[in-house]
């Protein structure tokens, strides 16, 4: 059947089935062709994207096998619907079938016959039929299978349309680019524009990403089908395109790699100006039921969205004359703290915050910083990163007083929650320690990460030059922390995960409101399974051992140094290298073992290695381990109420290996007694924890209801363990800090089911019995899904 992104040969006579055709209305003139009584989902979810149809056309979607009568069975089983539309003057069919205009080996095809038994016109596909997540189609032309959609009318020769429905203005002129490209490449249509990729790499099947981005009517896009695509490739493509399409193609990376330095080295060969986009266009829901809006957001390796950039594209110029011109901002767009009338008319190096305070979006997020100065050049050159938004402040030599402080608070309260859990602040200007006091109290207002400014200067005097360009100019420094400010836990980021984990909780603080809840739309198309999800807490153990961890007696060198500027103490936080030695030492002989997993893991996945220091990542991920296949359950919650040190340690080292796995976004049902146990219908709108992480099953059509009592959760941050253990991708793990929310509890069979909803970590409340219109939003979310299995048999009263 055809699949939302995804499409498939379909229809061919001849193929046998039992059961006969239905033709089931699927909307406002959408019909859908299927076998059995009732359409599958998937068909279903396909006329909400086709639908509702224009007012002159009718569309049908055939999502099975036609079986031995072939397309004239589709004709009869046609005929009440297009019978009816023909009276209404509808002209117009769109026949989504796979092969619907295929007339190989002299027979009709399924749309010349519909065209001339109804005399309506009609457009149909040669190849496989591709509905991208915006609604439009594509369709293919594959080695020794062309496609492309095919205009059928009565009396005339059928015509080609195009390889895309509605034609874009840019498809003609994608015609002359060829196949072949430079250093062993290949170039293939994809529903963007154009894809390129190494020849010898296995081409991509409809179903995956490159054909699930849509396409912009105004550009076309290059997307980039490897790493490490060579910029002359890309040069090849982008010099056979017409100059008013050169110019306004973007390169497009579907991996989160940072092509500025390859847009610049295209520019370089072509000699003319390149456009680099930042991230991917997504379908996004928007408030209201159905609406939906195509906005770009930044991915990781796997192609999963994050959070929405506010430099969306920029503009790569050649050298000229041996010097290199900065890269500009293209397309662009005001943080939410600073939209409205103050960015009319505004550039984006300089959106006024005041009479002395200005902020500026960069490619990594966003600067602020005096009026009369420009963003520094660590700030502005900064690498892109889907994990992490860069949040720059001041300018080197220059003071940073109180007046700043009102306006970074305000500006990371309106942040959009995907945003601000990637905060990672950094400090170029000069801070008393007054002001430092001032930032680590936002830092744990706000859930943000900090660089104090003399870990921003390290950070920036270990790039290198970079010696491919005329001027050889310094590579821009990474946007990840390297190390922690006292009192402040930062982020340990994954770079294969679709976010970044941000800093742990942190002792409460005196007069920090709640951060509140900021509803956004959500990604309507990602990779199956796998969604954006963050996760701030940890333990009140942790935090407790952090303040009673010892201070070492100085060194005699470090007596003899200059006596440092005074700080107030703060407590250390718990040093992740203690925890890792602590949990070899009580693993003893089958440290090994769980070792030896969490290294095949990391090798199938180099991005849990990200930000790994003395081997942080190993025992992380080995603590996972541990926890999945070597830990009595029965036990555990004894354990902690114990504070037996080797649980305790195991737990903290596991928070941080979750932090490097995979989120998971959808149904999970869970059988654990620190839920079920306490499942009554006057919980309903209350918050639940759980004292150890929990765990569950990603809800999949063939999942059997378990007969037991069962909470279904929707997750947004548990983290899928198929990479450590064999459970086929289905297995999810939460932190044991999460906090759900109940919104219904109901009887299925034998079992009582509770339907939570993971709060989002900053939400600390202890719930309400009224429910939000996200709540509900949710439910009937978890209702569909209860609904994919049959329940379980109830047993004798």
């Amino acid at each position: 059947m055809i699949r939302r992104g995804a499409g498939r040969r379909a229809g061919r006579a001849g193929a046998r089935t039992d059961r006969p055709l239905t033709v089931t209305p699927g909307g406002e003139r959408v019909h859908l062709v299927h076998l059995g009584d009732r359409p599958p989902a998937p068909l279903t979810d396909l006329a909400g994207l086709l639908g509702p149809a224009g007012q002159d056309e009718v569309v049908v979607v055939v999502g099975s096998s036609l079986g031995d009568g072939g397309v004239d069975t589709l004709c009869d089983e046609l005929a009440p619907a297009l019978e009816e539309s023909r009276k209404a003057d509808i002209r117009v069919l769109r026949l989504v079938m796979s092969a619907g205009a295929d007339e190989a080996g002299g027979r009709h095809s399924a749309a010349r016959l519909l065209c001339e038994r109804w005399g309506l016109d009609v457009l149909a596909t040669a190849g496989a039929a591709v509905v991208v997540p915006d609604g439009s189609l594509f369709s293919p032309d594959l080695p020794g299978a062309p496609g492309g959609w095919w205009h059928f009318s009565t009396g005339q020769v059928p015509r080609r349309v195009g390889s895309r429905l509605p034609v874009p203005d840019w498809e003609p002129a994608l015609e002359r680019v060829g196949r072949e490209t430079a250093d062993g490449h290949v170039v293939e249509a994809v529903p963007a524009g154009l894809l390129v990729r190494p020849a010898q790499a296995t081409a991509p099947v409809v179903h995956a990403l490159p054909y699930a981005v849509p396409p912009d009517p105004d550009r076309p896009h290059v997307l980039l089908g490897a790493p490490r695509v060579p910029a002359e490739a890309l040069a090849d493509v982008l010099a056979a395109l017409p100059g008013r399409l050169r110019r306004s193609a973007r390169l497009l990376s579907l991996d989160g790699q940072d092509l500025i330095g390859t847009g610049r080295a295209v520019a370089d060969l072509i000699g003319a100006e390149t456009q680099v986009a930042h991230g991917i266009p997504v379908i996004t829901e928007g408030s209201v039921p159905g609406e939906t809006s195509v906005s770009l957001r930044m991915v990781g390796a796997d192609g999963t969205p994050s959070w929405r950039p506010y430099v969306e594209s920029v503009v790569c110029p050649p050298v000229r004359d041996g010097v290199r011109p900065p890269v500009r901002v293209g397309a662009w767009r005001a943080p939410a703290g600073l939209g409205g009338e103050r960015t009319v008319g505004a550039e984006p190096d300089a959106l006024p915050l005041d009479g002395r305070w200005k902020a500026a979006v960069t490619p990594a997020g966003l600067w602020i910083g005096p009026r009369s100065t420009r963003p520094p050049r660590a700030a502005s050159d900064r690498p892109v990163a889907h994990d992490v938004v860069a949040v720059d402040l001041g300018a080197p030599r220059r003071a940073l007083d109180d007046s700043l402080w009102p306006h970074l608070d305000a500006l990371l309260r309106a942040m959009e929650p995907e945003e601000r859990e990637r905060a990672v602040v950094h400090v170029h200007g000069v801070l008393g320690a007054k002001g430092m006091d001032r930032l680590r109290r936002l830092a744990v207002r706000h859930g943000f990460s900090l660089l104090a400014p003399e870990q921003t200067a390290r950070a920036t005097q270990t790039h290198t030059p970079d010696e491919s360009g005329p001027e050889g100019e310094p590579e821009p420094e990474g946007s990840v922390p390297a190390a922690p400010v006292p009192g402040v836990p930062l982020a340990t980021t994954s770079a294969h995960a679709p976010v970044a984990s941000p800093a742990p909780d942190v002792p409460d603080v005196p007069d920090a409101p709640d951060v509140p809840d900021v509803s956004s739309g959500e990604p309507a198309y990602a990779t199956a399974g796998v969604g954006v999800g963050v996760d701030t807490s940890t333990s009140t153990s942790t935090r407790e051992n952090a303040a009673r961890a010892p201070v070492p007696p100085p060194s005699e060198e470090s007596r003899s140094r200059p006596t440092p500027v005074a700080r107030p103490a703060v407590p250390q936080p718990s040093a992740p290298q203690t925890d890792h030695e602590r949990l070899r030492a009580s693993l003893g002989p089958f440290w090994e073992r769980h070792a030896k997993a969490a290294a095949q893991a990391m090798t199938r996945m180099p991005g849990m290695r990200a930000q790994d220091t003395g081997g942080a990542s190993l025992a992380h991920l080995a603590a996972v381990h541990v926890y999945l296949t070597a830990v009595d359950a029965s036990e555990l919650g004894t354990a902690v109420a114990d504070d037996d040190e080797s649980t305790l340690t195991l737990l903290r080292c596991l928070e941080w290996g979750l932090r490097r796995l995979p989120s998971y976004r959808g149904a999970v049902v869970s059988t654990g007694p620190g839920l079920t146990a306490r499942l009554t219908p006057d919980l309903v709108g209350t918050r639940l924890d759980s004292e150890v992480p929990v765990r569950g099953t990603a809800v999949e059509a063939t999942c059997p209801a378990p007969p037991a009592d069962h909470v279904l959760i929707w997750s947004v941050t548990g983290r899928r363990t198929d990479a450590l253990v064999d459970g086929e991708g289905r297995e999810i793990l939460f932190s044991r800090h999460s906090g759900f929310r109940v919104l219904d509890v109901v009887r299925r069979g034998p079992a009582t089911v509770g339907l939570l909803r993971e709060l989002p970590p900053h939400d600390r409340s202890s719930g309400t019995a009224e429910l939000s219109g996200a709540d509900t939003a949710l439910l009937e979310r978890l209702r569909t899904a209860l609904d994919l299995s049959p329940a379980a048999p109830a047993g004798p009263s």
